[in-house]
């Protein structure tokens, strides 16, 4: 859920804040497609609102929300980079520094579930090296899902670069985005990736992968975890293994296709 704070024109009690609260009342628990599009009607009135006004707040939050709600069920990549930039070119306005780096990181995740490598990458770099000129409670979760974000363009290289930057990982805590658990999920692709190209014959996060997946709630989070478990199983020549979660995977996937249909 979008980091609500009170707007300086738009009050509390206003139309805008009304839409805004009961659309975030039907995303943040992530329910599924269906949760989804009840929480855009109710975001799209809020926007509608906020377009009309001089209130730059409620347009950066509204922007961030929507965008959130696009990447979450996957609707469109093209429409969630919209409403991240536009949000993070609000909050900047408002010189609201650490929202505006968390707009920027969630356009960085967007660019990299539409797999676009270069911007993902060039992004990455821009946020980390704006990061390093401010003081900012969460700079090591910002380089941990940095990290993770360079993994999903299958940039390794780098990917460990940004990671290896983080001495403490006893800091990264689970809050809006965990980032614990991206932390040991970047270890698991990195260790699994070398596996795979001989560089090393340790595998020692397959246990951490697994108490994540027995954790989540989440369909998503689960098709990732198990996709995870799969690559796990095949590097350990566990064929048994490797054919149970890859059917569990495509029972998900249908599950989840069907929805989007609908």
């Amino acid at each position: 859920m979008a980091c609500k704070q009170k707007a300086s024109v738009l009050e509390d009690g206003h139309p805008f804040w009304r839409y805004y609260d009961k659309g975030d009342s039907f995303y943040i628990n992530k329910k599924g497609i269906e949760a989804f599009e009840k929480s855009l009607l109710y975001y799209d009135s809020a926007y509608a609102i906020a377009d009309t006004t001089t209130d730059l707040l409620a347009k950066a939050h509204i922007n961030l929300a929507i965008g959130r709600v696009y990447d979450a069920a996957k609707f469109d990549p093209q429409k969630t980079l919209l409403y991240y930039k536009k949000a993070s070119e609000y909050f900047n306005q408002l010189k609201k520094i650490n929202n505006q780096i968390f707009c920027d990181y969630l356009t960085i995740h967007a660019y990299a579930t539409a797999k676009d490598s270069v911007n993902t990458i060039e992004h990455i770099q821009k946020l980390l090296k704006q990061i390093d000129t401010v003081t900012l409670r969460k700079y090591y979760n910002m380089q941990t899902v940095c990290a993770f974000e360079a993994t999903e363009v299958n940039n390794y290289a780098y990917a460990k670069e940004v990671i290896n930057k983080i001495d403490s990982p006893q800091t990264l805590v689970n809050s809006g985005i965990k980032y614990a658990d991206k932390y040991k999920i970047v270890q698991a692709k990195l260790e699994l990736h070398d596996f795979k190209n001989k560089k090393n014959n340790i595998l020692q996060w397959q246990d951490s992968v697994q108490a994540m997946l027995n954790a989540t709630t989440l369909v998503y989070d689960s098709i990732d975890y198990i996709q995870l478990l799969h690559q796990y199983a095949g590097s350990k020549n566990d064929s048994s293994a490797a054919t149970s979660l890859f059917n569990l995977e495509n029972r998900l996937r249908v599950k989840t296709s069907d929805e989007q249909l609908q």
